[in-house]
């Protein structure tokens, strides 16, 4: 398989789970609540498909090349939050001055992201991600024994009641999953494999489902330690399917090489339609299957804008 074929369908996979993760802000109800159930492994993919082009390199440069990529984009977007939260509650009513300086810095100590953009919680954990395992790889680490004691602390975590703040747990659990996609990535092609994960795949969704919720480590349904085994059969199922697949599928490719921007925007959107086509104080009226579609036509409209002025470039996560 060519380098070119290969990111093509990982592209496309990006944007069939950023689509899902998406929908899922939106507050899915019924039948979309139900596929976002099927694939609650969309976290964890953007984990394992960085540690699977994951390449050796010096600690500082792993560091800097990293900050560039997702620290500088948490600075800059988590100030746009900050900013359009500002408007939203000045707009509410809210001159409470200290809701608008000393909150985001509380938001950020015990959450690691303001509530005007709780997404970006992701960057910073997968930055450490990939520096911590960078450094353990330097000095020689072998990469099962990163999982292992990076999948036990996210274990310990839990089953003490996550005592700590969320962005070090999911510091730990992202890093268990950027090691297996470092791991697999040479082997997650192979028939056995592939197919052994799409059977996996199958019987959690016909036996029960283990899932949970990422950013905060709270399990959602089904058995802890099982999500970890869900969430990786699922990643190598779906770049199975993606790789085998006939078709080409251009507009999820182009929502995957867009993805950073999507990822780090939506939720700032989708703030905004709540004050807009809401109540004013967050309640939205429109149901989710409208709130999806305009908030990707925007999306799409906002980084077609973005590019044409050349004020950003193609990037995923």
């Amino acid at each position: 398989m060519g380098n070119k074929e290969r990111h093509n369908s990982i592209d496309a996979v990006a944007g069939l789970l950023i689509i899902v993760m998406v929908i899922g802000h939106c507050v899915a109800t019924d039948y979309l609540k139900i596929f976002i159930t099927l694939f609650n492994f969309f976290m964890p993919w953007f984990y394992y498909k960085s540690g699977m082009f994951y390449r050796p390199q010096g600690n500082r440069e792993c560091i800097i090349g990293g900050g560039k990529k997702l620290i500088v984009p948490y600075v800059k977007y988590t100030i746009l939050g900050w900013m359009v939260a500002s408007i939203l509650m000045a707009l509410r009513g809210d001159y409470n001055w200290m809701h608008y300086v000393l909150t985001p810095f509380k938001e950020i100590l015990y959450v690691g992201a303001i509530q005007g953009n709780l997404v970006l919680w992701f960057l910073p954990t997968l930055f450490a991600s990939k520096v911590i395992y960078n450094y353990c790889m330097s000095r020689r680490i072998p990469s099962v024994i990163i999982a292992l004691v990076s999948v036990i602390i996210g274990n310990v975590i839990f089953y003490t009641g996550n005592p700590v703040p969320p962005y070090i747990t999911t510091t730990f659990t992202g890093l268990f999953f950027y090691s297996m996609g470092y791991m697999l990535r040479d082997y997650q092609n192979k028939k056995s494999l592939c197919y052994s994960a799409l059977m996996g795949v199958l019987c959690f969704w016909i036996l029960g489902l283990s899932t949970v919720n990422m950013k905060d480590n709270n399990l959602m349904m089904g058995y802890y330690p099982l999500w970890y085994l869900f969430s990786i059969l699922g990643c190598v199922a779906v770049n199975y399917v993606f790789k085998k697949f006939p078709y080409s599928f251009p507009v999820l490719r182009w929502i995957g090489v867009n993805s950073l921007v999507i990822y780090c925007t939506h939720w700032v959107l989708l703030n905004i339609e709540r004050y807009v086509i809401g109540d004013g104080i967050g309640y939205i009226t429109a149901n989710c299957y409208t709130l999806f579609v305009l908030t990707m036509l925007i999306e799409m409209l906002l980084i077609l804008v973005l590019r044409k002025a050349s004020y950003i470039s193609k990037l995923t996560i």
